[in-house]
């Protein structure tokens, strides 16, 4: 219990970080004077009648970009509740930074920390390093990929697992539809080195519409896989949003 205690600690102080970061980029941003770009996406759905229910959604994306360097700030919040029973409970946050080689090319490091009481997990942070290629850029189209490796560490049911090693692959495309709407497709592929026969699959699949010149309407679908889930809970999770995204 010790030690759960310790990395909920620890999780807060690093939103605590994250949320200062982002305060002090948002102070610069109004101000017009910032290297910082970012967006704002929420959502939520309240029913009630025959059933009761509600889900909420809260993500900031914070960008800082260089001539040699991009830093990368993510928070997610993500609440719901049909019938009394929880159906979501998890935050998350992870800081990224990515240095500009020759060409195409930046090495990247990352860091993140997960909180997931519907799925068991009490609290989970990684630590990577890898490095990335930009295979394709122009006017309507990306695409983006990274390979690294992953140390990662978690506690479920008050129980501190080991320290496990995985391989980090991961895709990042996006295309420009028309002149209102763009798609984005991610994908990352977690191969465990330490058992090999666990992995961990995530995919985000996304539409976003401009409203205005800084409002979107965003459809996500967001499919997670484990082959080796926390107890009590399924090994494919898969959630379908709508949201209203603002970018600045």
């Amino acid at each position: 219990m010790k030690n759960l205690r310790g990395k909920v600690i620890l999780f807060i102080v690093f939103l605590t970080i994250v949320a200062g970061m982002m305060s002090a980029a948002w102070a610069q941003v109004e101000k017009g004077d910032s290297p910082w770009s970012g967006k704002v996406t929420a959502g939520y759905i309240f029913v009630s009648g025959t059933t009761d229910s509600q889900n909420g959604n809260l993500s900031l994306e914070m960008v800082r970009k260089s001539d040699i360097d991009k830093v990368t700030i993510k928070a997610q919040v993500r609440h719901g509740k049909s019938e009394d029973v929880e159906t979501a409970n998890a935050q998350e946050g992870s800081l990224k930074l990515d240095r500009f080689l020759a060409g195409e090319k930046y090495i990247y490091g990352l860091l993140g920390l997960l909180h997931d009481k519907v799925n068991h997990i009490d609290i989970r942070y990684w630590l990577g390093i890898g490095a990335g290629y930009l295979f394709l850029k122009d006017e309507r189209k990306s695409l983006e990929v990274e390979a690294g490796l992953e140390v990662s560490r978690e506690a479920n049911y008050d129980q501190l697992q080991d320290v496990e090693t995985f391989v980090r692959l991961a895709g990042l495309y996006k295309q420009r539809i028309s002149e209102v709407a763009d798609f984005s497709q991610q994908l990352h592929l977690f191969p465990n080195l330490t058992e090999s026969d666990a992995y961990r699959i995530k995919s985000v699949s996304a539409l976003s519409t401009k409203v205005t010149e800084k409002v979107f309407i965003r459809l996500s679908v967001t499919i997670t896989y484990d082959n080796e889930p926390p107890l009590d809970t399924e090994q494919m999770e898969t959630r379908a949003e709508t949201s209203l995204l603002y970018s600045f």
